[in-house]
């Protein structure tokens, strides 16, 4: 006999109900206009930012800075729209089938403006196939 999760009371037991949700500017400004993208009864929004799965205009790969300035348009679009603290999730690496390559200066620019903003948390997907060396990067999320 299947049984059902117990219900979440966020005020309770220090619970925080996160809420994963498409990045504000999915399409750049304008496409999702003022609307939360997170929706009622959630204490923090974490946008999947997804930055390797996005290139330039021309078909080429962001680069270091494209991806921060990328990663920084949407936390703080988020965090406005949200009125929530924001977690930012990562990039995902396949290697071969994202646009953007995951590298270690890619990452890194993700983890530094994670790190250096508005936001209270990080991840990066997947770890399964994050090779080791992207790790240190990765570790320095642990200090939010």
């Amino acid at each position: 006999m299947a049984t059902s999760p117990p219900a979440l009371d966020p005020g309770a037991a220090g619970w925080a109900v996160a809420a994963a949700a498409d990045t504000p500017l999915d399409v750049d400004v304008g496409e999702h206009g003022d609307q939360d993208p997170a929706g009622a009864g959630t204490d923090q929004v974490v946008p999947q930012v997804f930055w390797s799965l996005r290139s330039n205009f021309n078909g080429t790969a962001l680069n270091p800075r494209e991806v921060n300035e990328w990663v920084s348009r949407q936390m703080v679009q988020a965090s406005i729209r949200s009125n929530r603290p924001v977690a930012m999730l990562s990039g995902i690496d396949e290697p071969g089938i994202e646009p953007t390559p995951v590298t270690a200066d890619r990452l890194g620019g993700f983890v530094d403006t994670v790190t250096g903003a508005v936001a209270i948390g990080g991840g990066h997907c997947d770890d399964a196939t994050t090779p080791p060396h992207l790790w240190t990067n990765l570790t320095r999320l642990n200090t939010l």
